[in-house]
């Protein structure tokens, strides 16, 4: 299980004692055997009474095996007490299950289990005794048995246990049934054959004793083959629960709470500073009692005072007390200018969903509750207070003690419906007696005195920062140490350094920000005249903000107009910015322009933001890349310096969002975001970094205008204008299609275009939602992002593109969600995290496989429970039925999940095939009735293999036979649910299946879903990538043969005829298979015109498409009749013929071979080639028809339908040929042939047309019409 060489019994001991509670260490330490056994004997005298006895002889070889654990481990730790910690555990285990006989039937039965793995042991005794390397395996025995009992006191050892049971067996399942496993399999070492004869032996001679060394290097190795299977087996148990954890945590969209974590404690610049609030007797009482008049404590203080710092070196110190080991931690940063975009930073609702997360982080047991609890939930915005409430209190109800960090609650949503004001009422009811059973809350919150947390939180212990002394001591350290570096850097003396602390601590009055601001303005001086004339009483601040006033003359009023002008640049966006921006994004805001569609590296800032913005402006890291400079996050230091920017008039706020609105306006319509780019050129401006911007002008545009437009904004009527008009582009581009040029009519606005404007952006996340236009152009620029090879791009290139872009590539299309700007590091978890997206409704069934797969709507979901889950109760072996219907085949096609399992325990084969009828397997006839529970039940107890590949595609689809639409011995039963489009059933055969299907399989499943039009199941193929890869792979134009297109139009040809009513939907994933095949062709349809670069390529594709009458998709199309594959083609090829992109012109022999295929007899048949006739006289050309015969054609098409009696594509023709009684190299008119070759239906056709001389003589000079008289019809 865990890495163990070298670890003996007192690490594995030590390690189990360090995880128990003071309190376990002090029960467990005394317990014994004895002890176990009189809890069972009282256990059997309570239940038996209640008729509820359970047989306890099945801990008898536990209890056997863990005696002799006990006596051969007593040998080597020469100590007594040893396995008194195990013993503990055991005894509180079935005392506490024993509560619920279910659980101690569950728990007896797993005791029984490893008992019967610990059976025996004591008779190696002699062989560990001598051999250390044999004693390896006793650790290891001893390891495991307590790791196990550590995950049961996980369960049964927290408070409201019987709750949460039922949610955390599964987890607690899945983390010991790889340790009795690890146990089973070192037993089977113990268990060798080769080993027991020796051990008999020594039993009466040493005389084998050389035999042991010979032995000892394979055990060695055998165990540390095990070893590394149990390192990788708990390698997948992790990745198992971290998934799930990772669906939860996007259901919830939990902010990364200890990133904020980290950047507050990383602006605590002294070690000891806070420390003082530990020895607090309110902190101390706080901290230990259990008093609910003690449970909240208030720290407060004025704007700046260092709340937040303070609050970041308390919660440091119960993540690492001793104090808090046995409890929880809990905390959260309310931030008013937050990341998230919809705030959850600032809201109690964000509030609760952090919360619940941590507790999740910390507790596993939880996890199954909390999923389940999740699982039908589609849209995070969905999630309600109530919900969130009720969850988080029954997950507190099973912890004991619980410590809450709240951080800055004055900074949460002013609204009194998600601010303050609920935060506080759901604390005091969570702190109430009557709330929780068994665990205790406490809450510690910081805040200014806004007026009502003060009032509300008056009845509780405080401490106030701006009387606390040891607080004002922190200032005066503060200053001590930065006046240190002062002199330093200007080569003052002694008492210059003690006039700066005196002013700093005089003058801050409790503020640490007062110090900061002071003090650093003080160090970026420029020489040391500029410093003293800053210190000097004239100029020395006296408060805060005149404090950000000295910095402002520094940046605004002494620079030059160059970097006076970046400041105001900077400040203005960081100021109104509506989520913190890096750095990368501010200086790519300095290289584009959009006016002229251009990107320049060389514009950008040289200097650092420090450097222009001084102390106004503070950075902290980011999530990824912490050590690149770009992609620091740039904030205005604290609300207090935008309140000065605002009020000083240095930073105009509505101006500056009326500037943002119009800048990302003219960005986003710029050239570059206008559809029918091409891919090249799209590709170009990404490495330029043009699209550096993309990510927050999609998602912020709205922002801006709103409030450039607001009743409280003061923009000039002019800057007014030039929003409107900004905010009518991007509207209309924003709108869905269905919606766009309806809804919003930027040409016909009236007199209230303001406030029209402001009421459609009431809603803001309806806009450039997927469908608009924005959305579109989005996802095709990110998908020319994701296919930048770093390999290709030169030095300079790729410095610019990750110094503007940044280097995070794979990012979430939704516009809500957080991973739509920060993304991800690779294309998979991007994927994984899109699909939760999709099909976000996931089965809270353990070990289903649709708690990963999940399901796109909650009928899906409903219709999986029925299907897979129903709850009706087992019964009995039925009595009563026929015996002859009553057969193991007969009751998995009825879908009678209760007859095959009695039928199966009572000896009947699973895998027999039936020896009548069709000789089908149980299994085939529950995939083909769409019976999941069953294909589930034979799956798991047998190694059926639903792709079977057994038959080749030859013989499944034989050109002219109908047999693939009916099952027979051998078909894959793979094939029944493709063809029933069982998406569902689909998904449980690949879930449940011991192997891959190969790429033949593959290829048969994408062939099936095709031919039978099942949309779902083709779906799914190409939403998995490796499935999606092997079909492309199998088609790709330069590597596929004649014959594989041959075979595939021959496929969809015989399906049609047998099944015409799915033509439209053959046709339809026809169409999509073949945009994923060429989507450089596909795009070209909604093109203006490609470039140079993506011309290129084009030629050898329309070769393969058309160009080649003998050997093209549309010639082999035509001529196998696979009219949908032959529609598909054309709607490839005809934007680029009539766009005249490259030249290409399709053979009039292609009209030949469709002739030639001779007429139909059904009226959707003749549709299809009418249909079909009609379109390829128009990509060919109507003249080029008409004079096929001076273009060497032989014959013309016309001539080949009269042969072939096709008469159907012949009234197509007819309008266009010019003479249809012209001659054809001595075989005399068309009306000739038809009347000598007694073709009714054309000749009739023909002189139906009145186009033809009834009076023209054949070849033998004979009148055509007394010719077709002699022939027995009538003209």
């Amino acid at each position: 299980m865990a890495n163990l060489v070298g670890e003996g019994f007192e690490k594995s001991l030590e390690k189990f004692r360090q995880r128990l509670s003071p309190e376990q260490r002090q029960q467990f330490s005394f317990s014994s055997l004895d002890d176990v056994r009189a809890e069972m004997r009282k256990l059997q005298d309570q239940l038996g009474p209640q008729k509820k006895l359970r047989s306890f002889n099945k801990m008898k070889r536990f209890l056997e095996g863990m005696k002799q654990v006990e006596q051969l481990v007593q040998i080597f730790l020469n100590t007594s007490d040893v396995v008194a910690y195990v013993w503990g555990p055991i005894k509180l285990a079935l005392m506490v299950a024993s509560t619920r006989i279910e659980t101690l039937e569950r728990l007896l039965g797993v005791y029984q289990e490893i008992g019967d793995v610990l059976h025996g042991v004591g008779k190696y005794d002699r062989l560990f005794k001598n051999y250390p390397d044999y004693r390896r395996i006793l650790e290891i025995y001893f390891y495991d048995i307590l790791e196990f009992h550590h995950e049961a006191l996980q369960v049964f050892a927290k408070p409201n246990w019987r709750r949460f049971l039922d949610y955390a067996w599964p987890t607690f399942k899945t983390r010991f049934e790889p340790i009795i496993d690890s146990l089973k399999r070192h037993r089977d070492l113990l268990s060798d054959e080769k080993l027991t004869v020796i051990l008999e032996e020594l039993q009466d001679s040493h005389a084998v004793v050389d035999k042991i060394p010979a032995m000892l290097q394979g055990i060695n190795e055998k165990l540390n083959k095990l070893q590394q299977s149990g390192i990788i087996k708990k390698h997948e148990l992790q990745e198992r629960i971290l998934k799930q954890r990772e669906t939860i945590r996007t259901k919830l969209r939990s902010r990364n709470y200890q990133e904020n974590h980290r950047t507050a404690l990383k602006k605590r610049s002294i070690s000891s500073s806070g420390n003082w609030v530990f020895d607090s007797p309110k902190f101390e009482t706080w901290l230990n009692s259990n008093s609910v008049s003690d449970s909240i404590l208030y720290i407060n203080g004025i704007p700046g005072s260092g709340k937040t710092i303070l609050v970041s070196t308390i919660i440091e110190y119960l993540l690492n007390s001793g104090h808090t080991k046995n409890g929880t931690v809990l905390f959260f940063y309310f931030k008013h200018h937050d990341s998230d975009v919809k705030g959850a930073g600032k809201t109690k609702c964000g509030m609760l969903c952090a919360l619940l997360m941590q507790l999740l982080d910390q507790d596993d047991t939880l996890l199954e509750y909390v999923y389940q609890k999740c699982a039908s939930l589609v849209d995070p915005d969905a999630i309600s207070e109530p919900f969130l409430e009720e969850t988080l209190r029954h997950c507190f109800n099973r912890q004991g003690k619980i410590w809450v960090v709240l951080d800055a609650l004055d900074e949460s949503e002013e609204s009194e419906s998600t601010g303050a004001h609920p935060v506080i009422a759901w604390i005091q009811e969570v702190v109430s007696p009557t709330t929780l059973y068994g665990s205790h809350v406490r809450f510690l919150i910081s805040g200014q005195r806004d007026g009502f947390i003060e009032a509300a939180l008056s009845v509780y212990p405080d401490i106030d920062l701006d009387r606390a002394k040891q607080h004002k001591a922190d200032i005066t350290d503060y200053a001590s140490f930065r006046a240190s570096e002062i002199k330093s850097r200007f080569g003052l003396n002694a008492g210059e350094e003690t006039d700066i602390v005196h002013k700093v601590t005089v003058g801050s009055k409790g503020m640490f920000l007062y110090a900061k601001i002071v003090l650093d303005n003080l160090f970026h001086q420029q020489s040391v005249a500029k410093f003293r004339k800053e210190l000097s009483n004239e100029n020395f601040p006296q408060e805060l903000n005149q404090a950000y006033e000295r910095v402002a003359i520094r940046i605004f009023d002494n620079a030059h107009e160059a970097r006076r002008s970046s400041a105001v640049c900077i400040l203005g966006w960081v100021a109104t910015s509506g989520r913190p921006l890096r750095w990368r994004e501010i200086q790519a805001k300095f290289c584009i322009n959009p006016v002229d569609a251009t990107c320049d590296f060389d514009e950008r800032i040289l200097d650092s933001f420090k450097t222009i913005c001084g102390s106004l402006v503070d950075v902290e890291l980011c999530d990824n890349n912490k050590n690149s400079e770009s992609e620091r996050i740039v904030s205005i230091v604290h609300p207090t310096a935008t309140r000065y920017l605002q009020e000083s008039n240095r930073i105009r706020i509505f101006e500056e969002h009326a500037n943002a609105a119009i800048y990302f306006s003219q960005y986003l319509t710029s050239t570059p975001f206008q559809q029918k780019m091409g891919e090249n050129r799209v590709y170009e401006l990404a490495l330029d970094g043009y699209y550096a911007l993309q990510d927050y002008a999609c998602a912020f545009w709205h922002y801006h205008i709103g409030l450039a437009l607001s009743p409280l904004s003061n923009i000039s009527p002019d800057l007014e204008s030039a929003v409107i008009h900004g905010a009518k582009l991007l509207i209309r581009i924003s709108q869905p299609k269905a919606r766009s040029g309806s809804s919003f009519e930027c040409e016909n606005l009236n007199d209230h275009t303001k406030e029209y404007i402001l009421s459609i952006l009431e809603e803001p996340y309806a806009l450039g939602s997927e469908g608009s236009a924005l959305s579109e152009q989005t996802k095709y620029v990110r998908n020319q992002i994701e296919s930048i090879n770093y390999g290709e791009v030169d030095g300079h290139q790729l410095k610019v593109f990750n110094e503007l872009h940044g280097c995070i590539r794979f990012k979430c299309p939704k516009i809500r969600c957080a991973f739509f700007s920060s993304g991800f590091s690779n294309k998979e978890q991007r994927d994984q995290h899109i699909r939760e997206h999709e099909r976000p409704f996931k089965c809270s069934k353990p070990e289903c496989f649709a708690r990963i797969t999940g399901f796109s709507s909650l009928p899906s979901l409903n219709d999986h429970i029925k299907r897979l889950h129903s709850s009706d109760p087992p019964i009995l072996f039925p009595k009563g039925k026929d015996a002859r219907s009553f057969t193991i085949h007969n009751a998995a096609a009825r879908g009678d999940l209760n007859d095959v399992i009695a039928l199966h325990e009572a000896g009947e084969s699973l895998i027999s095939v039936e020896q009548k009828n069709s000789g089908l397997t149980p299994f085939f006839l529950a995939t083909k009735g769409g019976h999941m529970s069953v294909c589930e039940y034979i799956m798991k107890h047998t190694p059926t293999n639903p792709w079977e590949s057994s038959l080749t595609l030859k013989k499944m689809f034989p050109a002219t036979s109908s047999s693939f639409l009916s099952p027979r011995l051998g078909d894959p039963p793979i094939n029944e649910v493709v063809k029933n489009d069982d998406l569902q059933l689909f998904d449980l055969l690949r879930y449940l299946s011991h192997s891959a299907p190969s790429t033949d399989e593959i290829e048969t499943i994408f062939l099936m879903a095709v031919v039978h039009g099942s949309e779902k199941v083709f779906a799914r193929i190409f939403e998995e990538v490796e499935y999606c890869k092997a079909i492309l792979n199998m088609f790709e134009a330069s590597r596929i043969s004649e014959q594989r297109w041959r075979t595939f139009c021959r496929i969809c040809s015989t399906a049609l005829r047998l099944r015409s009513n799915r033509f439209g939907k053959q046709k339809l994933l026809l169409g999509e298979f073949l945009a994923k095949l060429m989507p450089a062709l596909y795009k070209l349809k909604d093109m203006a015109a490609p470039s140079t670069w993506e011309r290129s390529g084009l030629g050898e594709a329309l070769l393969f498409l058309c160009g080649d009458a003998s050997w093209s998709l549309l010639s082999i199309a035509i001529s196998t009749r696979a009219y949908a594959v032959a529609e598909c083609v054309l709607d490839l090829v005809e934007p680029i013929v009539q766009k005249r992109f490259v030249k290409v012109s399709l053979e009039v022999t292609l009209l030949n071979q469709l002739a030639e295929a001779g007429g139909e007899s059904k009226e959707w048949m003749k549709a299809c080639i009418r249909q079909l006739t009609l379109r390829l006289i128009s990509a060919i050309g109507p003249e080029r028809i008409k004079d096929a015969r001076s273009r060497g054609i032989k014959s013309s098409p016309l001539r080949e339908a009269a042969w072939a009696n096709n008469v159907t594509c012949m009234e197509a023709l007819i309008p266009f040929i010019h003479d249809l009684d012209e001659h054809d190299m001595g075989e005399g008119t068309i009306l000739d042939i038809a009347a000598e070759a007694n073709k009714r239906k054309v000749v009739k056709l023909l002189i139906e047309s009145g186009r033809v001389d009834l009076q023209q003589k054949n070849r033998k000079a004979r009148p055509i019409l007394n010719q077709g008289m002699e022939s027995g019809f009538c003209v």
